[in-house]
């Protein structure tokens, strides 16, 4: 329907609809609503607020994804191919030419950041793809010149002859060379750093929908990433070493001329993200001076005593309010407020501030337990390449295949195991794990550290047969390319093949997180957090090749593991190993990382407390009682508490107020077969707040109690079926027996301090509570549930589904959920009544 229909045609509408059946005019206003929802926070190419179902969606991110396929078409092959150009055509040792390289993959990597701070800041992120598009096509131009005209680079010269006198670059070349690569390489950083935000941007992740959408087109960058690397990886490396580098660069930048026009068609359906206007960088260097100044404030014990703006005084988004969190506290201090403050962004910040700060320090580590995995990345795009160079490449008949284009194995692979991955694998994953993307972000990081470290072990074993062949052959001085040895280059298919998919688990998985766990204002910079990682890491491989050099100088014949241009001669194999063992380390320390990560809660935050809060009053316990916790904790046994054994977190309804819903959380202890026993809390943090107590038992227990018993207690069936019930962070799989036992269980659940309603302390008497139903007054606010999916990253939705086959109790006794048949509840009235004396009261 249009958004402006006619005046006449339209009352005449109402007027129909509302005589035949008024819930169809109510059914027609909600499709009307949605068909004109607007998009907070995005515009479309004309300025004007962006429309949902007119801009963004997956056809805008299909023009995102050409576009990307393009511009890795233009310069994928250079990661792989550019030690050839380095050392065959400029003369740079072989140790050198993979400095280069990677000290140019670094930088491309690293300026990202720089990028998406202008981004986000200045020109936004669309305008940040144009102008670093525009720069990297430059710079390919320029390239393509030097590598055409002579008198830009050195005359001919076979470097591997040893009588060779090969000459090296000028000067004044040498100039050329590196303001021409850096300009491609800055304008590389300006396309990571805005294309993955900007493509993400077209999705809106608060919509169910469009968040699974979301994900899969993370999953299309690395397959836009293959496709455009398939063509980069074979017709441009055969281009460069057959028709000349001038031809090869050339090429490349009529491929990144194609990828900003591709760009800019879709420029009309974009939601374009607007801009901050102000460094969010520069707000968290903000935070951590702060810090360090009120080093010496005492924390308040009520967090709702740190400065916070108020809500109902700005016209802000709620995406700009974030609940704080009890982890790292000392970074609180920057929120503390003393009576004399004055509003000093370098002495006072607000706890959304605070909490993107700690939101970036979370992901820190993760983080740095992804630099290893570059650092063999590298290995594979440089002495990778020169090992091939040593074998034979014959496919079939007189047909080479140039070692450059060996990454090809797994860049095929990938095109179609990233649509069977991402339409196949993560539904039934979905289905057993109820997350929304099969698995976590952290599980995806997790596979693809340690296949990273399978694929150098297997690195070494085939670097070891390759010199076992040149020995056996009286090889070891036989020339690159002219004297291959009687070995296929695809042996080195293997390290290739099993590193490209720990490309897919972890680097994908990596740009999900970052973007997944970053609030708005952080989007760009977060998913710099990736090519940041690979900066370090082709800076941390130019590094230690040169400590692994000057370490066996002295204890190797050649000079060194990795000296000289004869790597028949070197030690790569050992290389290989130690990089293997290092990223065996690497992955136990990210165990530990993971397991120890909290993910952020990205729901809003209340709005700051007016007076008097929802926290208990009292004062902050003295050092003394401190000391007494911690001394008890550790004498006495506390028996009862270590039988907890489950957390449940599901919902609950008051029974004589069924609007009023509440989240809680069980910690489940049990007695027997048929008894369990629950404290319930309001949430699952340290400061969690014990709001009452709910017995469950089996229904031969139930059966046996008194009709009017069992009017107060509820059924778990629908809870358990409809997934509110859940275990966070336990597989589906395991908890699916245990499920099918409590869906026949029934409840009865107390609660003893109603905190949604305010109450500081427990108030009045206690209410009796009602589980979820599938009917009427029993549905949950979507809100609710969605509040509690984006804290556990999960979907209640998946879960029903893999709960489909869930045995069902046969029979659920009537008297259950009283409320649902008789539209009654129950209340507790307090009144004054006689005491029953067993002796004359004094």
């Amino acid at each position: 329907m249009s958004a402006t229909l006619d005046v006449t045609s339209y009352l005449s509408i109402q007027i129909v609809i509302f005589k035949v059946n008024r819930s169809s005019l109510f059914r027609y206003f909600d499709s009307f609503e949605e068909k004109l929802e607007l998009v907070d926070g995005k515009v479309n190419w004309k300025g004007e607020t962006a429309v949902k179902h007119k801009h963004g969606g997956l056809r805008a991110a299909l023009f995102v994804l050409v576009a990307f396929a393009f511009e890795n078409l233009a310069n994928l092959h250079l990661a792989v191919n550019l030690t050839t150009y380095f050392n065959g055509i400029l003369h740079f040792q072989v140790s050198d030419a993979a400095n280069a390289l990677t000290n140019f993959m670094g930088t491309g990597y690293i300026l990202s950041i720089i990028f998406a701070v202008f981004a986000d800041t200045y020109i936004g992120r669309f305008k940040s793809i144009l102008i670093s598009g525009s720069i990297e096509f430059l710079g390919l131009a320029l390239l393509s010149a030097q590598a055409h005209y002579s008198s830009l680079r050195p005359p001919p010269c076979n470097v591997f002859d040893p009588t060779s006198r090969c000459e090296k670059l000028e000067s004044s070349d040498t100039v050329f060379l590196y303001v021409a690569l850096y300009l491609v390489a800055a304008g590389m950083a300006g396309i990571k750093a805005s294309i993955p935000s900007h493509g993400a941007d077209q999705f809106d992740e608060k919509d169910p929908r469009e968040a699974k959408t979301m994900s899969s087109f993370f999953n299309g960058l690395l397959f836009a990433l293959c496709i455009g690397g398939a063509v980069s990886l074979t017709l441009y490396v055969w281009l460069d070493d057959h028709k000349g580098w001038d031809v090869g660069f050339g090429v490349s930048a009529i491929a990144m001329f194609l990828a900003l026009i591709v760009a800019v068609l879709g420029w009309p359906l974009y939601r374009i993200h607007v801009v901050q206007g102000s460094s969010v960088l520069l707000e968290l260097i903000q935070v951590f001076v702060a810090a360090l100044r009120n080093r010496n404030l005492k924390l308040p014990e009520n967090p709702l005593e740190l400065y916070e703006i108020d809500k109902d005084k700005e016209a802000a988004l709620e995406d700009d309010f974030l609940p704080h969190r009890d982890v790292y506290r000392f970074l609180d201090k920057a929120a503390i407020k003393t009576a004399s403050e004055k509003l000093n962004p370098w002495k006072l910040c607000r706890v959304t501030q605070v909490e993107n700060a700690k939101i970036l320090l979370g992901m820190t580590p993760v983080f740095s337990c992804t630099i290893i995995m570059t650092l063999c990345l590298a290995q594979l795009q440089t002495f990778s390449v020169q090992q091939g160079l040593t074998m034979d490449t014959t496919i079939v008949g007189s047909f080479h295949i140039p070692p450059a284009s060996l990454p090809i194995i797994p860049v095929i692979f990938l095109i179609f195991i990233i649509p069977f991955y991402d339409q196949i694998a993560v539904p039934l994953l979905r289905k057993v794990t109820g997350h929304v993307t099969g698995i976590t972000h952290l599980q995806r990081i997790g596979v693809g550290l340690i296949l990273s470290s399978i694929s150098m072990a297997t690195a070494a074993i085939m670097e070891v047969k390759r010199k076992s062949v040149a020995r056996d052959h009286n090889m070891l001085d036989a020339l690159p390319v002219l004297q291959p040895l009687p070995i296929s280059v695809f042996w080195l298919s293997f390290q290739y093949f099993i590193f490209g998919i720990a490309d897919m688990f972890t680097y994908v998985g990596l740009l999900e997180f970052f973007y997944s766990e970053a609030p708005q204002g952080l989007k760009t910079v977060s998913t710099c957090f990736l090519w940041t990682s690979m900066a370090l890491g082709y800076y941390l491989s130019t590094i230690l090749v040169q400590i692994v050099n000057r370490a066996t100088k002295h204890i190797t014949n050649s000079g060194g593991w990795l000296a000289g241009n004869n790597i028949n001669k070197n030690h790569l194999n050992l290389f290989y190993l130690l990089l293997a063992l290092l990223s065996l380390v690497n992955f136990c320390v990210y165990l530990f990382v993971s397991w120890r990560y909290k993910y952020s809660d990205k729901s809003p935050a209340p709005a700051p407390a007016k007076g008097a809060g929802a926290t208990p009053p009292g004062q902050p316990k003295t050092m003394g009682q401190h000391v007494v916790d911690k001394g008890a904790s550790m004498l006495q046994a506390l028996t009862p508490v270590k039988q907890i054994s489950q957390h449940v977190c599901t919902f609950a309804l008051y029974s004589h107020d069924m609007c009023r819903q509440i989240e809680t959380h069980h910690y489940v202890s049990r007695l027997n077969q048929d008894f369990l026993q629950c404290p319930v809390y309001d949430s699952d943090d340290s400061n969690a707040r014990l709001i009452g107590i709910e017995y469950i038992i089996s229904d031969r227990l139930f059966e046996a109690l008194p009709q009017e018993e069992q009017k107060l207690w509820h059924s778990h069936a629908y809870e358990i079926k409809s997934g509110l019930w859940v275990n966070p962070r336990i597989p589906e799989m395991i908890g699916k027996p245990e499920l099918e036992n409590l869906a026949k269980t029934y409840g009865k659940f107390w609660c003893t301090w109603q905190v949604d309603r305010g109450d500081r302390l427990p108030l009045g008497a206690p209410a009796l509570m009602m589980s979820p139903q599938g009917v009427n007054l029993g549905k949950i606010d979507p809100e609710l549930v969605k509040k509690r999916d984006d804290k556990y990253s999960i979907s209640t939705e998946a879960i029903m589904e893999s709960r489909v086959e869930t045995e069902e109790p046969e029979w659920i006794n009537p008297q259950a959920d009283y409320w649902k048949k008789h539209a009654k509840g129950f209340a507790i009235d307090i009144e004054k009544t006689e005491m029953k004396l067993r002796a004359p009261f004094p």
